[in-house]
């Protein structure tokens, strides 16, 4: 019969080798739940986490309008470049609009 060597620890208490087992993170935080069995620790920790939230989305939030700002900005630039150039050569644009009425085809013609 083969013996492994070591394999009769992992039957028994590991916390000495392994250290203790990981503590369970507490739950996430749902909009509107009861609060009535959290400890006033639990709160300040949720409140805490929250706030850290908070700013996460607000960042996120900023960073998003920079670059559509940004965005927004080039397209209107290049939108007026282009329109100038098209007045230059005499370019007029024609909108038409679809026979359901959903949406509109865009285009342009050099008038006569």
């Amino acid at each position: 019969m083969t013996r492994f060597v070591g394999l009769d620890v992992l039957a028994g208490d590991n916390d000495e080798i392994f250290g203790a087992p990981p503590r369970k993170a507490a739950s996430s935080h749902e909009i509107g739940q009861s609060l009535d069995d959290l400890s006033v620790q639990e709160i300040d920790e949720r409140i805490t986490a929250l706030r850290a939230e908070i700013t996460r989305l607000e960042e996120a939030r900023r960073a998003k309008q920079a670059s559509l700002s940004a965005a927004a900005a080039f397209l209107s630039s290049t939108f007026a470049k282009l329109v100038e150039v098209f007045d230059r050569r005499g370019v007029s644009f024609v909108s038409t609009t679809l026979p359901n009425a959903t949406r509109s085809a865009g285009g342009h013609r050099r008038p006569p």
